[in-house]
């Protein structure tokens, strides 16, 4: 009888994280969506109860104190819009549940490396769904752009940005399980979900891609380090053909990357978006100067004189924006000693390589993205630290101290 009621409890909460991170790729921002994250963290708290543990890490409580510190912002006047900040404060208090019952569901799950496969997999799912949206639509420029659905009389739109990371964070998944398991049929999928990332004309899609497999390559297969570096410059040689040589391509992402590469090296930026987001960095940075301590308020960028009502496109300076040095040490302090951890454990299990390939990856990208409010680089992130806590748990034989 306990067997059969732990199996159902079980099937309960598989089902809740499920629907959780469908909802969250396919329908964010609906009603569906709320649901479902209110029944994953529900059923969260039920399981906490019934258990009577939980499983905590550094990163959550400096996601409180990033929590108390818009608080603050918002009841002492430092922010210069109360109201912003107040519903970016929302926004944190729901992602902190969210992620720390995600966190505690993949501890308590036996497999993470399962738990990967139904978030690639969704990825998947979603490249193929947002193909037929594009093509029913008729494909004109960027893949995805302009793509919308309506549920329940609610538009639910999609952005090329997000379908490439999306896709990006699939494909080295599969990359990973083609290292490991030399199925040929996963080049299948890694071709479809390259070409989708190409067609996003995502700067930052492809960036991850191109850093993710190099770790991949490099780290998973060391015995074979010839035979991978001869694919990787293979790989870049047919990227930077396909990018700069094919018409279609060129137009669609081989501007944007020109444009990033004459932002590095100083050059004139004729493509307007890499022009706009170079401003953004250079005026966000003089304001943070001018309060380094406590910022302007939490997502206040927009209200800035400079900003045209928009976000920085810049997770640093706009977490430096929002509340200065202490908002960015709460962010970024557990991303560096994950990174610094994983150094030390990614020979213990090859997941590892992973996830230090999405955790690297990240920390680039965010150059050019804000994602500090955004859950599913949130999700992704605790895939991360849950993988190296249950190496800890596994050498405590699985107890707990935390």
């Amino acid at each position: 009888m306990i067997n059969k009621q732990q199996k159902i409890i079980r099937v309960i909460t598989d089902f809740s994280f499920v629907s959780f991170i469908f909802t969250e790729m396919f329908l964010r921002y609906t009603i569906i969506s709320q649901f479902s994250i209110l029944l994953f963290c529900s059923i969260f708290i039920l399981n906490c109860l019934r258990k009577s543990k939980i499983y905590f890490d550094t990163f959550f409580t400096l996601s409180l104190l990033l929590i108390i510190l818009s608080m603050f912002q918002s009841i002492s006047g430092v922010s210069i819009s109360s109201y912003t900040t107040n519903e970016m404060t929302k926004t944190l208090i729901t992602n902190f549940f969210v992620a720390l019952a995600t966190y505690n569901y993949l501890i308590d799950s036996k497999d993470i490396e399962k738990n990967l496969n139904i978030f690639a997999g969704f990825g998947l799912l979603l490249s193929f769904f947002i193909a037929f949206l594009t093509f029913q639509s008729g494909y004109i420029d960027r893949f995805g752009s302009e793509i919308s659905i309506n549920i329940f009389g609610k538009y639910v739109s999609y952005n090329s940005n997000d379908i490439a990371l999306i896709s990006g964070f699939s494909f080295l998944f599969y990359l990973y399980k083609f290292s490991c398991y030399k199925k040929s049929k996963v080049t299948i999928i890694l071709v479809w979900l390259f070409a989708i990332i190409l067609l996003t004309g995502s700067r930052k899609g492809l960036l991850l891609l191109s850093i993710g497999a190099l770790i991949i390559l490099v780290l998973m297969n060391r015995k074979n380090i010839i035979k991978n570096i001869f694919l990787i410059i293979s790989f870049g040689s047919l990227c930077y053909l396909i990018i700069f040589y094919v018409p279609f391509f060129y137009q669609v992402i081989g501007i944007r990357i020109e444009a990033l590469f004459n932002l590095f090296n100083g050059n004139a930026i004729n493509e307007a978006s890499a022009a706009t987001r170079n401003l953004y960095i250079l005026r966000g940075w003089i304001s943070f100067l001018e309060k380094p301590w406590l910022g302007y308020g939490f997502d206040c960028f927009r209200h800035l004189p400079y900003s045209y009502g928009t976000y920085s496109h810049n997770n640093y300076i706009e977490l430096l924006i929002s509340g200065g040095i202490p908002a960015f040490f709460f962010y970024y302090y557990p991303r560096v000693k994950a990174l610094l951890i994983l150094k030390n454990k990614w020979r213990q299990e090859k997941i590892n390589v992973l996830f230090i390939a999405y955790l690297i990856g990240l920390l680039i990208i965010e150059i050019g993205m804000v994602s500090y409010y955004d859950r599913i680089y949130i999700i992704v992130f605790v895939f991360v630290i849950s993988s190296y806590k249950k190496i800890k748990l596994k050498k405590l034989g699985g107890s707990v101290n935390e």
